[in-house]
């Protein structure tokens, strides 16, 4: 179907709208994912440094910033993966990108290695904590599941740990010598004792219910354990209080909406930082009572972080709107025009398309219509009856999880609900894009008469296609607009053998075969509606893809 200048130029209008909408929806995703709350929290002698994007910022007891360095200007351009803050305002920082621990001077904005990876095996997301007193480094080794230790004089060594270690997220040693390891793919806290040789076990804390790991902790005053525990995508954090492994741990109240990432002792109180809401609790260990932490160009910094990500989502929620309207908008006019071309009609300009030649099937009285077997296209058609009702169950169940979400008063993540809408547009769209196209070329026909191949439509119109023109791949023939399916998805014939031998391999045989990629390009020349949104499609979902894999 060739339209006119203006039809065509609006298409193209409308379809660089959507692929643009589209564009904006994913960038401002990324965006927002790349702007979330602090991850990593460190404190020690009155200061109490966090990550925030690329910058290092550490502030005092008060909350009154201290220091703000470019991560860059540190000699860090990956992600950071651990902090600790050493005695007299030294930092160290672990750069996940070249497998290193930093011993850096905010101060002066001087670096030094500690200690850097030269074992394949070692991926890059890995926890530490420095013995000041011994110089010894404790390294958890995250993705690979074990313990190192590192000193200045025997280099680094692997310590033999007692029991199954699975993504140990967080590691410390207390005053006593007893080193802590959150066990997160266990679902426990163990702690060992140390000999010069091996790590002995002593007791653990178990997680709080099923599926939550304790992400990360902290040792608090009174030697209470304060841990929070997560559910298995690390979200949905909860901070409890834990004074021993017997007794049952204590819940600290925090805001509904807050998603708890990283716990620290800064003084006498504990600190506790919100991913997404972007901000820092104070918590008095006595009432369990929290309230927000930060002054001054510390706190500005906090909020406009938030600020900024909240734009994102709001600029991301507008994009999406937009896309699913432009989405339905090319595809109803698509739909549109397919039904007026295939009632033999002309379009609103009056003009008869000049590639399809439809016109009415009493035109060709002598062509002989091919029939295919009824018990196979009654399988394809249940098939497809099933395939709509799954896609429809899902698309309520998502419906309903996403209404069930915003009711809930425990803490969403927003990127939850963006996935929930990706997922919702994308089932709105391959509801109709998938299945109608099917159920259409299932009741469509194909016919014969001497050399040349005739299809007939759903509503029987008859199209009269050239042999050198038409084009087939193995499950069909399409000319145009209209298809022709001749086998399932499973390879099944729809014809008997002897009916594709005799009627339907001889017009295969003086047609050109392509594959699916050039049989996509042969319908968008066609202007083929449904085939242009199902490429767009296609397209966005290739998109989207992309963007949550970086």
């Amino acid at each position: 179907m060739k339209g006119t200048p203006t039809q065509n130029a609006l298409a193209v209008l409308l379809t660089l709208a959507l692929l643009g909408a589209i564009g904006i929806r994913a960038t401002a995703g990324n965006t927002a994912s790349t702007l979330q709350g602090p991850e990593l929290l460190a404190a020690a002698d009155g200061l109490l440094c966090t990550v925030l994007g690329d910058t290092l910022h550490c502030a005092d007891e008060q909350g009154q910033s201290v220091h703000e360095v470019a991560l860059t200007s540190l000699g860090i351009r990956g992600i950071t993966a651990d902090l600790q803050v050493l005695a007299g305002g030294e930092v160290l920082i672990g750069d996940a990108a070249d497998k290193r621990i930093l011993r850096c001077d905010p101060a002066r904005g001087a670096c030094a290695t500690l200690f850097e990876a030269d074992d394949s095996t070692f991926v890059g997301t890995f926890k530490f904590h420095l013995d000041e007193a011994s110089g010894r480094l404790f390294i958890a080794d995250t993705r690979s599941h074990r313990l190192l230790l590192h000193t200045p004089e025997g280099g680094t060594q692997h310590l033999q740990a007692p029991v199954v270690l699975e993504y140990p997220n967080r590691i410390a040693l207390t005053a006593d010598e007893r080193l802590l390891v959150a066990n997160t793919r266990r679902q426990r806290l163990d702690v060992f004792s140390l000999t010069e040789q091996e790590l002995i076990h002593e007791r653990r804390y178990l997680s709080a219910g099923a599926g939550r790991r304790p992400t990360t902790f902290a040792v608090g005053p009174a030697d209470r354990l304060w841990i929070l525990h997560a559910d298995g995508w690390l979200n949905d954090g909860e901070l409890r209080v834990h004074d021993s492994p017997e007794d049952p741990p204590i819940p600290v109240a925090l805001p509904a909406t807050a998603n708890l990432s990283a716990v620290v002792r800064f003084g006498e109180r504990m600190i506790v930082a919100d991913r997404a809401g972007i901000a820092l609790y104070a918590i008095d260990p006595d009432a369990l009572t929290a309230a927000p932490f930060g002054n001054g160009a510390f706190a500005e910094a906090l909020a406009e972080r938030a600020e900024q990500r909240a734009a994102a989502l709001r600029r991301g929620d507008h994009a999406f709107i937009a896309a699913l309207v432009l989405g339905f908008t090319v595809l109803g006019i698509g739909v549109l025009i397919v039904r007026a071309d295939a009632r033999g009609t002309t379009s609103p300009t009056g003009r008869t398309s000049p590639t399809t030649h439809f016109a009415p099937a009493d035109r060709y009285p002598l062509v002989r219509w091919i029939e295919p077997d009824a018990a196979a296209m009654q399988r394809l058609e249940r098939m497809l009856k099933l395939g709509a009702l799954l896609q429809g169950v899902g698309l309520i169940g998502i419906v309903i999880a996403t209404l069930l979400l915003f009711r809930l008063s425990a803490p969403v993540d927003p990127d939850i609900l963006w996935r929930l809408g990706l997922l919702l547009g994308g089932l709105m769209l391959a509801t109709p894009l998938l299945l109608g196209p099917m159920r259409q070329a299932l009741r469509n026909r194909i016919g014969r008469r001497g050399s040349l191949m005739y299809l007939r439509d759903h509503r029987g119109q008859v199209l009269q296609i050239p042999p050198e023109e038409s084009l087939h791949d193995k499950r069909l023939i399409t000319y145009g607009p209209v298809a022709v399916l001749l086998r399932s998805g499973y390879g099944t014939p729809f014809y008997t053998p002897e009916t594709f031998e005799r009627d339907i391999r001889p017009l295969l045989a003086r047609s050109r075969p392509v594959g699916p990629i050039n049989l996509m390009i042969y319908q968008l020349m066609h202007r083929n509606p449904l085939a242009v949104a199902g490429a767009l499609l296609i397209l966005a979902l290739m998109t989207i893809l992309v963007v949550v894999a970086l």
